[in-house]
């Protein structure tokens, strides 16, 4: 009798065994039936199971029912912002280990040395080998700061001050859910592609880590949404909740941001930059809701993954810039961290952010091949 489709879905409480009478436990007719042997995180197995084969299972509701879907997903947001945690944790663990390997891997001498005779240096010591250290930096420093900041946003919203501050961090945090989730994985699975390189050779023999590191991290990508879903989350839902204003609350932290990196005398460039970014993907928003409110829904969608990508070179650049203007804040910071951070910061905004303006002009321009394509042609 229930609705069709996910209207109909209830939640339910299965155990392994069920209590009786007594306080005893009996068998609830629950069993493992197979293993999925998965490309990664083997120490998490995924398993197929049965319900009632014998007849003798049973389960407790959980919730209204009919609402099963909507009680999960007061799980599934909490469980997006920990896969973005664990997407961090595992791009940030092979940077770790790709970056004590380059300080100890001698191989080759550098270019403007010819002598045959010179020793070989640590591969650190080669700019290529560098580039690619610095972009895992730069991944896994802006990815750590916008999980840090999202778990302030949460904590926010449940214990803020005021209904106002509470209302605030919530949108703020809704908006960010999507991209915490999908950033970590995406750029994350770049970094440990990374690692990989460096190690070179070693680096796809199970020998070392790194190779396991890549395989877990493509499953992020995958968990609780995929990218695909995440980008119609946020374009289709999140970015046009409250008429704009959850948009509008990034915009005003952004601007906040910014203001703090200019009192502490961070690089002007860097902050106009973002300003125009921000205005960019505000503006672009709200071109998008137009088409979507003007019946125009699959137009304004067909480019969602690209409008997740430039949403999150965005809020990561904020990231950054949040940390450089901590740094230059600070007069007790160690020196060498200070440029470390004012570097990838620079680089950021340098190799990124450019990627907005391409990246909107695609998204505006609504390249159609892709969506148009007859699925006999592939």
């Amino acid at each position: 009798g229930a609705p069709a489709g996910t209207r109909g879905i209830s939640l339910f409480a299965v155990p392994k065994r069920r209590p009786t009478g007594d306080g005893g436990l009996v068998d609830n007719d629950v069993d493992v039936t197979g293993m999925i042997h998965k490309i990664g995180w083997k120490g998490l197995p995924s398993l197929a199971l049965s319900f009632g084969e014998r007849g003798d299972c049973v389960g407790w509701l959980v919730g209204e029912p009919n609402r099963g879907l909507a009680h999960m997903f007061q799980m599934m947001n909490e469980a997006r912002l920990m896969v973005g945690l664990n997407g961090v944790a595992t791009a940030a663990v092979a940077y770790h280990e790709s970056l004590a390997y380059a300080r100890e891997r001698p191989q080759g001498r550098p270019l403007e040395d010819r002598d045959p005779t010179s020793p070989p240096v640590p591969i650190i010591e080669h700019a290529d080998v560098r580039r690619m250290l610095l972009r895992q930096k730069a991944i896994v420093d802006g990815g750590m700061t916008l999980v840090m900041t999202a778990a302030m946003q949460a904590d926010l919203a449940a214990h803020g001050a005021s209904e106002e501050e509470r209302a605030r961090a919530q949108r703020l945090l809704d908006l960010l859910t999507p991209i915490v989730k999908s950033f970590p994985a995406e750029a994350g699975f770049e970094s440990n592609v990374l690692a990989v390189q460096i190690h070179g050779g070693y680096g796809y023999s199970s020998e070392y880590l790194p190779e396991a590191w890549l395989r877990d991290q493509k499953l992020n990508s995958i968990h609780e949404g995929t990218t695909g879903i995440q980008s119609i989350d946020l374009l289709g839902r999140r970015a046009m909740a409250g008429e704009g204003a959850a948009i509008a609350t990034l915009v005003e932290a952004v601007a906040d941001t910014i203001e703090r990196a200019r009192h502490a005398e961070v690089d002007d460039g860097l902050c106009a930059s973002l300003e125009q970014a921000v205005e960019e993907l505000a503006g672009l928003t709200a071109e998008l809701g137009a088409i979507g409110a003007g019946g125009d829904v699959e137009r304004m969608l067909r480019h969602s993954v690209d409008y997740l990508d430039l949403f999150s070179v965005v809020v990561v650049a904020w990231q950054h810039l949040l940390r450089a203007a901590a740094a230059t804040e600070s007069s007790s910071l160690d020196e060498t961290f200070r440029d470390g951070v004012l570097r990838t910061t620079r680089y950021w905004f340098a190799t990124e952010l450019p990627r907005v303006t391409l990246l909107a002009e695609r998204i505006r321009g609504g390249e159609d091949s892709f969506a148009t394509m007859d699925p006999s042609s592939f």
